[in-house]
């Protein structure tokens, strides 16, 4: 997870950096809610995985994260941000 998570931090201050800081919010605040809280609910209470479950939607929010912000910075439009 760490290699997600640290990858998630850098292209999001990147992001961020070029003017996109609204994307990056909503990103990790539909990460947060769909990925994180709601597939750890059905995790822990439907399919009763325990921890594994719980680690698990947080594998998934920061994947989704880093693919979400991988491809914003592949277009490349970031780059022509005005600062």
């Amino acid at each position: 997870m760490a290699p997600l998570l640290g990858l998630s931090t850098v292209e999001a201050a990147i992001l961020q950096g070029a003017e996109l800081a609204k994307y990056v919010a909503t990103t990790m605040f539909i990460g947060l809610w769909l990925c994180r809280i709601l597939l750890a609910y059905i995790t822990l209470s439907i399919f009763h995985c325990g921890l594994f479950g719980m680690f698990g939607a947080i594998y998934l929010d920061f994947g989704s994260r880093t693919i979400l912000y991988y491809f914003k910075m592949y277009k490349g439009n970031w780059k022509q941000a005005a600062i």
